[in-house]
């Protein structure tokens, strides 16, 4: 299976998936070098863009069975120093070089060997392939195919999202809320500034607000073991307003983002904010200003991971790799979305997340192995 698995890697590496571009005809070739052992093959498409996710199943359409998902974007190569072909798979001292052989086409590569290399007849549960599109620019595409998955026959039992964890089960990674507010003021002379209202100075009292918010939680919790640091986080990234020193600003945007961690409640920060926001900001505008709008968007939404201490994704993932699942990952994937939406979920795959987004993306070898290894024990246990 390993084999099969390299000269799948070869194809997948191939295909340009930048997100920026069309996933399609990497997703064709997908569905038609399956076709044959596929059982039920479900297209979702995105509602304007060429592009796709797959949802595959491979077996019978009973209850029980085993999503192995992934991503088939990859993030760009521009402005990298790259040594070899980032879209030829190369082989060089015991590793894989080639975009995305570490995020994340080395586990799709390795859940298609499995699925064309398993006696599907002998299948008592099914083997499901949830490819997705959109994962590096926010995890846009996982919603819609988890909808098709919850409408499907025949409901998993577990799901096992192939990010890179070097084959360590994981069961807690933190949410991340990307969040955007747009302010307009009214501008003015700044010899005048009674005349105007100044754009930036609700953006400042927001962070202010941020601040003090979140350095309660730095000071009592909730705490979550394993990650560093270990309490949920924000930042405010970007700010950009005015256009002279004189002038009041009339506009202002503030593009910032918060980190929670398993056992805080995302929905809760988020409804404090907007609390803030509705009932705080609009009253430090100036009075004698009727142009002026406050505006709070969440752009990127990706829900945190929770363990499951006793559950079958998290059980299953221990038993196939010998490594039991209490790892936690800085970053975000979209397990957080599957659990959310009632399965139970869990992060392993091969390959070391420093790999991933850089020039020279590389999978070990080793690593490659053991994911194999990892696939065959999951094929015995669905066909026992």
């Amino acid at each position: 299976m390993e084999d099969l698995a390299r000269r799948l890697l070869a194809d997948l590496v191939g295909f340009d998936t930048t997100s920026a571009k069309s996933n399609l005809e990497c997703q064709r070739w997908i569905a038609d070098r399956l076709g044959a052992a596929a059982d039920h093959i479900a297209w979702i498409y995105h509602p304007s863009q060429p592009k796709a996710n797959l949802l595959i199943r491979v077996g019978p359409a009973a209850a029980g069975g085993v999503v192995l998902s992934g991503h088939v974007d990859v993030v760009p190569i521009a402005g990298q120093a790259w040594t070899v072909n980032p879209y030829v798979l190369t082989e060089q001292s015991g590793r894989l070089y080639g975009r995305g052989t570490t995020d994340m086409k080395g586990f799709v590569a390795l859940s298609m060997a499995l699925a064309l290399s398993i006696r599907k007849e002998a299948l008592r549960r099914p083997i499901w392939l949830a490819f997705s599109y959109d994962e590096e620019i926010g995890c846009l595409g996982v919603s819609s195919l988890i909808e098709a998955l919850l409408k499907a026959e025949g409901q998993p039992s577990a799901v096992i999202v192939g990010e890179p964890s070097e084959m360590r089960p994981v069961n807690k990674h933190k949410g991340c809320s990307i969040m955007r507010l747009d302010v307009t003021g009214k501008a003015a002379h700044s010899s005048s500034p009674h005349l105007g209202a100044s754009a930036i100075i609700p953006a400042v009292k927001l962070i202010d607000f941020l601040e003090e918010y979140f350095f309660e939680r730095k000071k009592s919790g909730p705490f979550a073991e394993g990650f560093e640091p270990p309490h949920s986080t924000f930042n405010a990234g970007r700010i950009s307003g005015g256009s002279a020193v004189n002038i009041v600003p009339g506009e202002c945007g503030l593009d910032f983002e918060f980190r929670d961690v398993p056992g805080d409640d995302a929905d809760v920060i988020l409804r404090d904010i907007r609390n803030f926001v509705a009932h705080e900001l609009p009253g430090g505008l100036d009075a004698s200003s009727t142009d002026q709008t406050v505006n709070l968007e969440r752009v990127i939404w990706c829900p945190s991971l929770k363990p499951e201490p006793g559950g079958e994704a998290e059980t299953l993932a221990a038993q196939l790799s010998g490594l039991s699942a209490s790892g936690a990952v800085p970053f975000g994937t979209e397990a957080g979305f599957f659990q959310k939406a009632g399965y139970s979920t869990v992060v392993c795959g091969p390959g070391n997340i420093a790999q991933a987004h850089q020039p020279d993306e590389f999978i070990e070898i080793e690593q490659f192995h053991m994911g194999a290894a990892f696939m065959e024990r999951l094929g015995l246990r669905l066909t026992s």
